[in-house]
């Protein structure tokens, strides 16, 4: 059997792909959201090489955590968040000081040594 063989190969119609992009798009704009699975998600789109596909959600929903008091709380508790939020800002033309979002994990002192 080769790969010619297998013709009957069901590939995905464009309107399930249409209903999946906007299923993606509603995930980052919805409210209720954590901010760090909206990162998670806007890295995993990254990593699948979509994110030319999603480049207005995702910088809506970067705006929005950008400004988030949930995610500067969370960077107090997880060293992952911090890097997640530092990395894609970065990615995405913020201007973010890496010892200012460090500081409040307590790692300010470590950075300055």
């Amino acid at each position: 059997m080769s790969l010619g063989d297998n013709i009957e190969m069901e590939v995905p119609k464009e309107s399930n792909i249409k209903k999946l992009e906007e299923a993606v798009k509603y995930m980052l704009d919805d409210e209720g959201t954590l901010p760090l699975e909206i990162l998670q998600l806007i890295d995993d789109i990254q990593h699948l090489g979509l994110g030319y596909r999603f480049r207005e959600s995702t910088n809506c929903a970067l705006n929005k955590i950008e400004c988030s008091e949930k995610v500067r709380e969370k960077m107090h508790d997880s060293i992952h968040t911090c890097s997640l939020y530092f990395t894609l800002l970065r990615q995405h033309g913020y201007e973010v000081s890496a010892v200012r979002k460090l500081a409040g994990v307590g790692l300010d002192a470590r950075m300055q040594e």
